[in-house]
């Protein structure tokens, strides 16, 4: 809808604007831009470096963006441009991570069911909203660090079993500083 309203320069350059603060959100907490997608970016971490803390970086990284998001929007919004609210799906697993395309054209990026679960999961998610899967609430050390509600069991185009998701609202309150400091940062 936005596209249909909006000159193709006026469409880039906000794009543009807010693609720049998900790539700081994911600099600042150690991601790796995989790729922009139309209107969407795919995010990866854990990958190429190691990192211990990837789930934990992940969740951040994604409340600091849709903070900024929300911030950039209030802005537009005070000079009458309509708000945008991005919709994040968030899994966590094992991967293939590499070099991949052909001898003309080679890009790093990650493949295999734990991608496709997180497009999947971004695919159902409401704008403003971050949804991520069982797993992902699951892994060691998490639960203990955030704020989450139990979303909903949803079926997936070609995953057979029902899929648990959650709804990532925050991190607990000794840790919500984490996020506002990266803000200012940002």
């Amino acid at each position: 809808q936005i596209a249909e309203k909006t000159q193709p320069e006026a469409l880039i350059a906000m794009l543009n604007q807010y693609f720049s603060l998900i790539t700081c959100a994911c600099k600042i907490n150690h991601g790796t831009v995989d790729k922009y997608m139309g209107d969407g970016v795919m995010l990866i971490f854990g990958a190429p470096e190691p990192d211990e803390e990837h789930v934990f970086n992940a969740m951040v990284c994604a409340l600091l963006a849709q903070k900024l998001i929300a911030h950039e929007s209030e802005q537009r919004t005070q000079q009458g441009e309509f708000s945008v609210k991005f919709k994040i799906g968030m899994n966590t697993g094992s991967m293939l991570a590499g070099n991949m395309g052909s001898k003309e054209r080679m890009e790093y990026t990650v493949v295999g069911d734990t991608v496709n679960m997180a497009s999947r999961l971004c695919g159902i998610t409401n704008g403003g909203q971050i949804v991520m899967s069982r797993e992902m609430y699951m892994s060691d050390g998490i639960r203990e660090r955030i704020v989450a509600g139990e979303y909903q069991s949803i079926r997936l185009r070609g995953i057979s079993e029902p899929v648990s998701t959650f709804l990532l609202e925050g991190l607990i309150a000794d840790l919500q500083e984490i996020v506002d400091k990266q803000f200012e940062e940002a």
